[in-house]
């Protein structure tokens, strides 16, 4: 994601039971409704993801394979050549990114920086060179992989 989140929504969480519930999103007459902040939210959702599936909120994680949360920032925006370096919303998507990644236990700490891996810029041939890297250096987890959309 280029990491900004600039659009809030509101959708009901169904709580179906372990590896059953889902938030109800662009479901068709269910269409969600602006509240909250984005950064809770993202934060909310990915906690919920993360969650034990035995929980009063049911996650995926189980004891013996917690979920694992990598986030990738790509694009122009996290380029300091382009975006003047250190431009607020540059800091504010590596913020929400960390954070992400800290609820999703790929970092020991929401203020540990994102690694330069996961931080796609620079020409097209660049870009797709550093995502093979990132890719291959999250799938040595050993853990499987689901790319959500």
């Amino acid at each position: 994601t280029d990491g900004v989140a600039n659009w809030a929504a509101s959708a009901t969480f169904t709580n179906a039971g372990a590896y059953q519930s889902y938030y109800r999103i662009r479901i068709p007459g269910e269409y969600p409704t602006n509240s909250g902040t984005i950064d809770t939210q993202l934060y909310a959702i990915a906690q919920n993801i993360c969650n034990l599936d035995t929980a009063g909120t049911p996650g995926y994680s189980t004891v013996r394979k917690p979920v694992l949360i990598h986030c990738i920032a790509y694009g122009s925006l996290f380029d300091p050549a382009i975006s003047g370096g250190a431009s607020a919303a540059r800091t504010s998507a590596l913020q929400i990114l960390q954070q992400v990644q800290y609820i999703g236990k790929t970092q020991a700490s929401a203020s540990t920086p994102l690694p330069s891996y996961k931080q796609i810029i620079g020409s097209a041939d660049q870009r797709i060179t550093l995502i093979q890297q990132a890719f291959q250096k999250i799938m040595q987890d050993s853990v499987s992989v689901t790319l959500i959309e």
